[in-house]
């Protein structure tokens, strides 16, 4: 665990349960948390990990062609609140002039692209404990 409370995790994959597509992550205590996404989220997480390359580019790819442009660099996701069924996370982007900018963001969008930009994926405790803010 950080300083400021994040637990550091790996991505442990994407999975298919009949009808319902699940990202999993797991921490350093081996505790996992599967997130609920959609077939799109599930195709972009899994081709990340794959580090599979599109033809031209797809949404996530120009995100990251548009950072390198303006010489951001997206460095960590945090996944920081469940609500009503809902992951919400922030996307940490590191500026050129090393001021942090903060995106609110899916967790799905932003693991693919720290995942294609070799940044890191924090969990806060309240989360990873299952904790949901009312």
């Amino acid at each position: 665990m950080t300083d400021d409370g994040l637990l550091r995790v790996t991505v442990d994959g994407v999975q298919q349960h009949q009808q319902e597509f699940l990202l999993v992550l797991r921490d350093e205590f081996d505790r996992e948390l599967a997130i609920p996404i959609g077939i799109c989220e599930f195709t972009s997480v899994q081709r990340a990990l794959d580090d599979v390359k599109a033809e031209r580019p797809l949404t996530h790819d120009l995100f990251l062609t548009l950072c390198e442009d303006l010489h951001a660099t997206p460095e960590r996701v945090i996944i920081d609140d469940y609500s009503h069924g809902t992951y919400y996370a922030r996307l940490l982007l590191r500026g050129p002039d090393a001021e942090p900018i903060v995106l609110d963001c899916r967790p799905s969008d932003g693991i693919t692209l720290v995942l294609r930009a070799h940044g890191e994926v924090y969990v806060t405790e309240m989360v990873m404990s299952g904790e949901e803010h009312h």
